[in-house]
């Protein structure tokens, strides 16, 4: 197996804990600098493993320095969404837990920010959202 297979192997596995952390957005950068270790290896331009660590390192900050908000900012809610809308729960939620939830036709991963456990069916107050996170009141 060939370092280059390697680092795109490191860069796929990366984006897919981006993807099971769900909006941290920080895994997602560091994924994509390990495939330009990997096309860099590839290319031929990379010899030594301290430049591609040096080379993965300086990639990963500077993506995420760079484009992390961005990408939280277009990847929020639009516009278009407004706090305090009412939302039925369609699972029950435990005090200070989280939960994936039904919202807008999609699933949203809501958390309970009361002292007390939210129930199924209940129609509850969304007091903001964050990524793909809803925090209900």
């Amino acid at each position: 197996m060939t370092a280059a297979i390697i680092w795109a192997a490191i860069g796929m596995a990366l984006i897919i804990g981006e993807i099971l952390a769900a909006g941290t957005f920080f895994l997602i950068f560091f994924g994509a600098a390990a495939f330009v270790v990997a096309a860099l290896l590839w290319a031929g331009l990379l010899d030594t493993i301290a430049w591609q660590v040096i080379t993965f390192s300086v990639t990963g900050v500077l993506l995420t320095l760079v484009l992390r908000r961005k990408v939280k900012t277009s990847l929020g809610p639009s516009e278009g969404f407004s706090n305090d809308r009412s939302l039925t729960l369609s699972v029950d939620v435990e005090a200070g837990a989280s939960a994936l939830a039904d919202y807008q036709g999609s699933q949203w991963t809501v958390v309970n920010t009361t002292q007390q456990r939210l129930t199924k069916g209940s129609t509850v107050t969304i007091d903001r959202a964050e990524g793909v996170k809803l925090f209900l009141k």
